[in-house]
């Protein structure tokens, strides 16, 4: 009776939606610009604007092409959830580091493709 009981709560959660499965990912590929050049490897995190915790992000490649990746359950899953986003750039080299872009950017639930144009800040 009591195993019974156990494997009914099991299932009641499992129908309910109480599984750890997490949002719908999009395709989501571009490219990473700087002077209107593409910018050479690096990595591009792309952080939810409304605070989700969650990792999305990619590799730059040589020719500044990414493709999003979303972290799930120590598993890299291609796709970002549908929502609006921040981008930070972080470079192989230490001496240009990470830049913040200022523009944010939406997934749309469809594939979506982006430009990120890395805007160089004017000395004074």
């Amino acid at each position: 009776m009591i195993a019974r009981l156990g494997i009914i709560a099991v299932l009641s959660l499992t129908a309910s939606g109480c599984s750890t499965k997490g949002p719908d990912l999009h395709p989501v590929k571009g490219i990473v610009t700087r002077n209107d050049q593409p910018v050479r490897q690096g990595y591009v995190r792309f952080m939810p604007a409304d605070g989700q915790d969650l990792i999305v992000g990619g590799d730059v490649d040589v020719n500044g092409k990414f493709e999003l990746e979303t972290l799930r359950r120590q598993k890299k899953k291609k796709g970002a959830p549908a929502g609006t986003y921040t981008v930070t750039y972080l470079a192989p080299s230490a001496e240009v580091g990470q830049v913040t872009t200022a523009k944010r950017y939406t997934v749309e639930a469809k594939s979506n493709e982006f430009a990120v144009e890395l805007v160089e800040k004017r000395k004074r």
